[in-house]
């Protein structure tokens, strides 16, 4: 499965799809995060905003098997730290929501 987010008119889609994206990790299928900037240059002022929207709304366990993808190196490589630290973040803080599933 592709899940496509790009931003619009300096506003961003909220994504709330944990069940889904559960139920989607639980049948063994691939979960793929494809990152498009409008422009690439700009991809530091709405990157943060978009990723942490997505990764809070997930429960840890599905941290470690979404693949997030761009064809910016940045993004890239600035997925990878922000994935990373909210990992850390899971483990040590996590939530009474997302205690039922560490």
């Amino acid at each position: 499965m592709n899940l496509y987010h790009k931003r619009h008119k300096g506003s961003y889609i909220e994504i709330q799809l944990h069940q889904q994206l559960l139920s989607i990790h639980q049948q063994g299928k691939e979960i793929n995060i494809m990152i498009i900037p409008e422009i690439v240059s700009a991809a530091n002022s709405f990157l943060t905003p978009i990723i942490y929207d997505l990764l809070n709304c997930l429960t840890y366990p599905l941290l470690s098997f979404i693949q997030f993808q761009s064809s910016s190196m940045y993004i890239r490589e600035k997925i990878d730290w922000m994935q990373k630290e909210l990992q850390i973040v899971y483990k040590d803080y996590p939530s009474e929501k997302l205690k039922k599933y560490i």
